[in-house]
């Protein structure tokens, strides 16, 4: 009898310090991380407690700047606001072609030469996709209810 006894005495107290803890992490995971925290999630859907950041739907995540140094040419914006796609003023220098098609080596030593369709230059061909973005990796936005 003995020799029965103390596994499954084991046993049953394995089995309680695991709820133990798993109890005691669930617990403690509820009660530090505060209500209205957004974590990215490698996972399909939200956890229980959880529900789905609409707001990140799509969208690339940038911190708020309480810097006051102009990271962010916009100044301080709200939690969750919305910013729209841009591209930094630059300008590029157009390069003339003369009568024959040739290329001035400074783009400015010929006057410029209007084709038979009317353009100036050399068009290029489209080139990239329906949108600029880096690379990234997708992951579920939750936001802690």
């Amino acid at each position: 009898m003995k020799a029965v006894f103390v596994p499954v005495m084991a046993s049953i107290l394995t089995a309680i310090i695991l709820w133990l803890v798993g109890f005691i992490s669930h617990v403690f995971g509820e009660l530090t991380v505060p209500i209205g925290a957004v974590v990215a999630f490698d996972a399909k859907q939200c956890p229980k407690g959880w529900q789905r950041f609409k707001p990140a739907y799509g969208q690339f995540i940038r911190g708020i700047d309480y810097s006051g140094t102009n990271i962010e040419p916009d100044g301080e914006r709200a939690p969750a606001s919305w910013q729209g796609d841009a591209i930094k003023s630059h300008t590029h220098m157009q390069r003339y072609a003369d009568v024959k098609g040739h290329f001035s080596p400074n783009g400015y030593d010929y006057v410029p030469h209007v084709t038979k369709t009317g353009k100036m230059g050399v068009e290029t061909s489209p080139f990239g996709g329906s949108e600029t973005r880096p690379k990234n990796i997708a992951l579920l936005y939750c936001v802690k209810k």
